[in-house]
């Protein structure tokens, strides 16, 4: 049996990386000469029954699986809305100009919707069709979703309750506030309950994206317009009443009937466990 050239772990690493980026085989990288060339027989043997390359495709093919079907847990209802095939072949596409960097795949679909955007079919075109922006508006809440679910609570505030004095109100560290174009949370939920929507008209929507303190859950809620600006100011860093002097001076809300619906947003949000006590 041929001897194996010797090199330093950090250089096979380097090796075994671009042998699994580079599925195709063609022109990988010779880590030993710095020569881009098949060079799969460099530190894999021949076997009776494959080849060193066919070894070699063996782990290729379950790594590129294996990121396939992360995008596809991810993306769970975009893959749904463009159908397998299609998704598959965007996936695919997007893993080849953005492979993973990291051991914790968790942020593998990081750039998926900037990539739905910037290979958009109607990209040349100068009237755009709908259903492409809604992709991109899907992908971007289902990794919001996922994010938020990942992501560390800093915050050390209890959560508030209803005796919570306002100016103490600040809302939870694990909170998500969106806009979009298509009524996104309806269909995503309708995905969720096997209800098998169909493509959405256009529809101004707003949503929060909450991790629930006492079990840890992700959980959605729609917000009417004058609802979503509040919150944003909120989540900008002013408090109650510096949102509620918002509404009435850059809004155009009357007061009166701010404050009015104001009881009843805050009674809301609190049950829901969007605010936390601040003080």
């Amino acid at each position: 049996m041929e001897k194996k050239p010797e090199i330093s772990l950090s250089n096979f690493q380097a090796w075994m990386q671009e042998q699994l980026l580079n599925p195709s085989g063609v022109q990988a990288l010779d880590v030993l000469s710095g020569e881009r060339r098949p060079v799969a027989q460099t530190f894999v043997n021949d076997s009776k029954r494959l080849s060193a390359s066919a070894h070699l495709a063996i782990y290729q093919r379950s790594y590129i699986a294996r990121l396939r079907d992360c995008m596809c847990k991810v993306f769970s209802a975009l893959e749904y809305a463009l159908g397998e095939e299609l998704f598959v072949a965007f996936a695919d596409t997007y893993l080849e100009s953005h492979p993973s960097s990291n051991y914790n795949l968790s942020n593998l679909g990081e750039q998926f919707a900037d990539f739905l955007e910037a290979t958009r079919p109607d990209a040349q075109e100068e009237v755009k069709e709908d259903w492409p922006d809604f992709m991109i508006e899907l992908a971007k809440f289902e990794f919001a979703i996922n994010t938020l679910f990942d992501q560390e609570d800093k915050s050390n505030h209890p959560i508030a309750t209803l005796e919570t004095k306002e100016e103490n109100l600040g809302l939870v560290s694990v909170f998500g506030l969106y806009a979009f174009r298509f009524p996104i949370r309806p269909f995503y939920s309708a995905f969720v309950n096997d209800e098998k929507p169909d493509f959405p008209a256009l529809q101004q929507s707003y949503c929060v994206i909450i991790r629930q303190h006492h079990n840890y859950r992700i959980a959605l809620y729609d917000l009417k317009p004058a609802q979503y600006h509040f919150l944003l100011q909120m989540q900008s860093g002013k408090s109650v009443q510096e949102a509620l002097a918002y509404m009435v001076a850059e809004m155009g809300v009357a007061e009166e009937q701010l404050l009015s619906v104001w009881k009843t947003w805050k009674e809301t949000w609190i049950n829901a466990g969007f605010f936390v006590d601040i003080s």
